[in-house]
């Protein structure tokens, strides 16, 4: 062990990940510019982040493994909501019974380990609503920042470095900044060790660039659904290299979870039939005054009528 917190491991990976594309940056590799409203839009992600990261440090530390994994899955509904009501994401019969799929999967395997901590809850409470945050505003930071999936990488890495200082302050005093205080502890470990933290630094690099790559190519829910996927190959290389088994709650969960992903892509590309494919929600429109968008209430009633509120005509 080379940090006596986390958040030294978090910190240094992050700092690698920002020295990788500092470079990439001095080379002509990447274009990244860098201006004060860009660093206003993309500070609130920052922040959602760390947040992200230090609520389910709290929650794992009260709540068994499987209960966070049960209310990470149900978290998708929140993604999937927020995805319909900011930006207009359409939410069908199919993405309805992806979900419950993956949530039932996920109680199945969990079913078993259940514990009520009212304090294990609220943290858990607190990672979700972070969690969904982050992931609905990385579209919006994308789009009002004009930066490319590495640039955004490149300025969240950049940005993160005082917020977690700043978090680990807060949450753990003098003694959560060790890391700062002691950085001799890392070039005195082992070669071996320090590999790893520069390769899990570089990994996170990539995966910062194509979790921005991702989001905005396809939408928040998309990556919601692969994210509840990748606990899948996790789950099998975890039983690979610790020789732990897979119960059959363990198979009935990874079986759901694949089920689940399978109705979500063949419902989004409309393999599944007309049925599969209709909106569960109201139709929403965006109102071309102030970008907004608002529920369509009896379209065909109305016909062509122009809402003198709204400023658009009340069309399928």
């Amino acid at each position: 062990m080379i940090f006596h917190s986390p958040w030294g491991l978090i910190f240094t990976q992050n700092m690698v990940q920002t020295i990788v594309l500092s470079i990439a940056l001095a080379s002509g590799l990447l274009s990244v510019p860098i201006t004060a409203q860009k660093i206003r839009t993309m500070l609130p992600l920052n922040v959602l982040f760390v947040g992200m990261l230090y609520t389910s440090m709290r929650a794992l530390g009260r709540l068994p493994v499987p209960m966070v994994t049960i209310f990470k899955n149900v978290g998708n509904c929140l993604i999937v909501s927020g995805d319909w009501y900011f930006y207009n994401n359409d939410v069908s019969v199919g993405i309805v019974v992806a979900l419950a799929l993956i949530v039932i999967g996920a109680l199945a395997a969990g079913s078993s380990q259940l514990a009520f901590d009212f304090y294990g809850y609220g943290w858990m409470g607190a990672n979700l609503l972070c969690t969904a945050s982050y992931n609905l505003y990385v579209r919006q930071a994308k789009k009002a920042s004009q930066l490319t999936p590495a640039g955004m990488s490149y300025v969240n890495g950049l940005l993160s470095l005082p917020v977690i200082v700043l978090f680990s302050l807060m949450t753990s005093g003098i003694e959560g900044i060790d890391f700062l205080l002691h950085p001799g502890d890392v070039f005195s470990a082992s070669v071996s060790k320090q590999l790893l933290l520069v390769t899990s630094g570089g990994i996170g690099c990539l995966l910062g660039v194509c979790v921005f790559w991702c989001i905005s190519e396809t939408s928040s829910s998309t990556l919601a659904f692969v994210g509840a996927l990748n606990k899948l190959p996790l789950t099998i290389l975890g039983a690979t290299f610790f020789e732990s088994t897979i119960t059959s709650k363990g198979w009935s969960y990874i079986l759901l979870n694949l089920l689940g992903g399978l109705v979500y892509a063949l419902a989004k590309t409309g393999q599944l039939g007309e049925t599969w494919t209709m909106s569960v929600c109201r139709t929403r429109k965006r109102n071309e005054n102030n970008g907004r968008y608002v529920n369509v209430m009896d379209v065909k009633s109305r016909g062509n009528e122009v809402d003198p509120e709204e400023g658009f005509k009340l069309v399928d």
